[in-house]
């Protein structure tokens, strides 16, 4: 098959998978895709923090930000199409086709994602360990040592990746690459103190999140993961099974605490899929009609799961005017206001106003924060006391907050605005500013 030789016609179909939605949202929209993501440009941008906010920290410019994860998908699929996974041409190429059209890869390589980069460090890391040349192979030990500069889970998954492959081959050169990589891990977590995830911890639906057809940015096609399990049916003696059923069963377990590890489970899912939907292509049916109809309609779930989650990606918050509020919002804010917004809010609080939110991810004493965020969005009376004790002196009410009962009209936080001790400062398209003066 032409796309198991060629890696061009690959790339080519992941460039318009991917570019397309952040092409159009350039056209209509000045912003990085999702709330949460600004995050990660908050944060510190050493490499030691986190490579993949130091890769950010290149550029300010908004172009960088939205090309650069599509680069990634581009170089992780270049690799991947050129690492041997114990697969035929034609499964191959399934899987690869099955993979980049999946929400899990066009969310992960569209918006920010730092498992988008630690994708592309295994697979870049894996082709170089599987050269021939003896020096080429040592190529792949720089870059697995990245990893645990990560976070936790990462080093783990790596070292779920290479103890069964170091035990396959019983190669010397693997053994060590296990041993280096485990003595970085516990050095790193003694001495950075690394995270179990580096990722904001977002509230979500479990279900909901794992079936695009539910919803989920990066949830699984409901025909995919149908053949996924007769993939599993199809493999299961195979050596590099039991790795894999290790891996999903870690991931599982991951996905529990954020939904990030989509992107992994959906590689491996895929993987399965691929090999069961390249049988069902090679398979003699007695009513050729039924195998291509079965075939159209199992193609057609997965293109219309693509275009949904593209569709999203496009018209996904930040909008161009909270961006333009928000900046207005700087012009009167110094470095000792807090803002009091929603939490989903926080981070491009944080990124357009440089100002600090009262809620924002990954920030200490969360809980008590979040409690004391929902009093005043409740309360009916002005909450002079918890005002002054945590410095609130603005508060920035968009649209969503409203549609998602965070505050309700005529009633708790909205009701006490019209007490004189509150200045509306702007208000525009719904979004409103309110500045305290005790």
């Amino acid at each position: 098959m032409k796309l198991r030789k060629n890696p061009v016609y690959i790339l080519i179909i992941v460039a318009i998978i991917l570019l397309l939605p952040v092409t159009i949202r350039m056209l209509d929209s000045s912003t990085i895709p999702g709330n949460d993501n600004y995050y990660y440009l908050n944060a510190d941008n050493s490499l030691f923090n986190h490579p993949y906010t130091f890769l950010l920290s290149l550029s300010d410019s908004v172009q960088f930000h939205l090309f650069l994860p599509v680069l990634l998908g581009l170089l992780s699929i270049l690799f991947l199409h050129q690492l041997y996974l114990g697969l035929s041409a034609w499964e191959h190429s399934i899987f690869l086709l099955l993979l980049v059209f999946s929400p899990a890869f066009i969310t992960s390589f569209t918006t920010l994602n730092p498992y988008s980069l630690l994708f592309l460090l295994l697979i870049t890391g894996f082709y170089f360990l599987t050269r021939k040349n003896e020096k080429v192979r040592w190529i792949a030990l720089p870059i697995f040592l990245l990893v645990p500069l990560f976070d936790i889970f990462s080093s783990l998954f790596l070292l779920l990746l290479l103890i069964p492959y170091a035990y396959l081959k019983r190669e010397k050169i693997s053994m060590l690459m296990v041993l280096f990589v485990t003595v970085s891990a516990i050095i790193v977590l003694l001495a950075l103190s690394k995270p179990f995830f580096y990722t904001p911890f977002v509230m979500y639906s479990r279900m909901t999140a794992l079936l695009s057809d539910f919803g989920g940015l990066r949830g699984l096609n409901v025909f995919v993961l149908i053949l996924a399990f007769g993939g599993i049916a199809k493999t299961w003696k195979k050596a590099f099974s039991f790795p894999l059923y290790l891996l999903i069963i870690f991931l599982g377990f991951s996905y529990w605490i954020t939904a990030e590890v989509m992107l992994f489970i959906t590689i491996i899912v895929t993987l399965w899929a691929g090999i069961a939907l390249a049988q069902l292509a090679k398979r003699t049916w007695k009513l050729e009609a039924i195998k291509s109809f079965t075939l159209f309609v199992i193609v057609l779930g997965v293109l219309f799961s693509s275009l949904s989650v593209s569709d999203r990606l496009i018209n996904l918050g930040p909008s161009d005017e909270i961006q333009r509020s928000l900046v207005q919002v700087k012009e009167f804010t110094n470095e000792d206001d807090i803002i009091l917004s929603s939490l989903h809010n926080g981070e491009i609080i944080k990124y357009y106003t440089q100002a600090q939110p009262l809620l924002e991810y990954q920030t200490q004493n969360f809980n008590e924060k979040r409690e004391i965020a929902r009093t005043i969005f409740d309360s009916s009376y002005v909450q002079d006391e918890l005002f002054n004790q945590h410095g609130i002196t603005v508060f920035y009410i968009t649209p969503d907050m409203k549609q998602e009962k965070v505050v309700q009209q005529n009633e708790g936080l909205l009701f006490t605005f019209k007490n004189e001790k509150f200045t509306m400062v702007r208000e525009e398209n719904g979004i409103e500013t309110w500045r305290y003066d005790d």
